[in-house]
């Protein structure tokens, strides 16, 4: 029954996850990309990782309705990235000079976008959560089926002479089975954490800490979308985040709350597992873009634990071992998953006349 259920089950999923883990592999080496195509990009040796200057012209360039966020620059992504609601992206060194636009057809962005949500938004991030679920289930019946009868001989016994092109095929299967099985848990589990991460949050009633409010301007708050992005100091909005929380890392800033006179900084802690820390932050604004208030909230260590997932399924620590470790991981799940095919054909033609 369970040898019945793993194989149906694989057969069905296999297109789609290949394509999950051959999209994976190849984002992995994106940031290096960037690197070797944009030198640009890097900062000079003992240069300060201060964004304001990008930050100042993109104020200048751009309007707030035309930005999703920013991403500002840190140690392992030493630039700015501005993301547009078109979905296309602008990449600033430190110096402030635009050194490479991305459109929403260059294949970095649309491969993020088949890997993340199959380009459909969020009825493509349910089915990759349905995928994701899957597969773990039937990972687990591969390391029930393992268990039942393992022993360390038939690991590599299909890649040495094995004469019967079924049985070749089987032990082939067993091996990359074993072989992969770390990176099949670390990547499901991971994936399953940071895509259902809102309804776990929901089921177990996991709360934010609120932060104290600080109040630097008793201005009048803006209020409305009348103010231009040019107004907005930013060196200003940088020191007075960095003197409210001066042990948080500020790494992302959305401007969804612009027409309430708002700035939603998204920070972390420098020693903390995910990309942005999910520490989140508002920042009010007056008139003549100055800040006002500061107020913001702490997640919960269950709410951190489950968005760290995130960062290690990216493989974001250990840049210089993770992305090819990871790259070789995705190829042997693959061939796993191709002797899983040659498996069920040949079960199929032995059981022909």
């Amino acid at each position: 029954m369970l040898k019945r259920l793993h194989r149906w089950l694989g057969l069905l999923l296999v297109a789609p996850f290949v394509v999950i883990c051959l999209s994976g592999s190849l984002l992995l080496f994106k940031s290096d990309y960037l690197s070797m195509a944009y030198p640009q990009l890097k900062p000079d040796a003992g240069q300060p990782l201060d964004s304001s200057l990008a930050l100042e012209r993109i104020s200048k360039d751009f309007s707030a309705d035309t930005i999703s966020y920013l991403r500002l620059a840190d140690e392992q992504y030493p630039y700015v990235q501005l993301i547009t609601k078109r979905d296309h992206r602008y990449y600033f060194n430190i110096n402030a000079e635009l050194v490479v636009i991305m459109s929403d057809s260059s294949p970095w962005v649309w491969l993020s976008h088949l890997h993340g949500n199959w380009l459909a938004g969020k009825n493509g991030k349910a089915i990759n959560g349905f995928l994701a679920l899957t597969v773990l289930f039937i990972t687990i019946i591969g390391v029930l089926l393992i268990a039942k009868e393992f022993e360390w001989r038939k690991v590599f016994r299909g890649f040495k002479g094995e004469q019967q092109p079924l049985k070749r095929s089987f032990f082939r299967h067993y091996g990359l089975g074993v072989l992969s099985l770390p990176a099949l848990l670390l990547f499901t589990v991971t994936a399953v954490m940071f895509i259902y991460r809102s309804e776990i949050l929901k089921l177990t009633d996991s709360h934010k800490t609120e932060l104290a409010r600080t109040v630097i301007s008793t201005e009048q708050v803006h209020s409305s979308s009348a103010m231009a992005l040019s107004q907005l100091r930013f060196a200003e909005v940088l020191t007075a985040l960095s003197i409210y929380q001066p042990r948080l890392q500020f790494t992302f800033i959305s401007f969804s709350h612009w027409n309430e006179g708002k700035l939603v900084v998204t920070a972390k802690q420098r020693t903390g597992l995910h990309p942005n820390g999910r520490y989140r932050l508002l920042v009010s604004l007056t008139n003549d873009g100055a800040v006002a208030t500061i107020e913001g909230s702490k997640p919960s260590n269950l709410e951190q634990l489950l968005s760290s997932a995130f960062a290690i399924h990216a493989g974001y620590y250990w840049l210089e071992v993770t992305p090819l470790l990871y790259f070789i991981n995705g190829l042997v799940i693959i061939a796993l998953c191709a002797v899983g095919i040659q498996l069920a054909i040949r079960r199929r033609q032995a059981k022909w006349p």
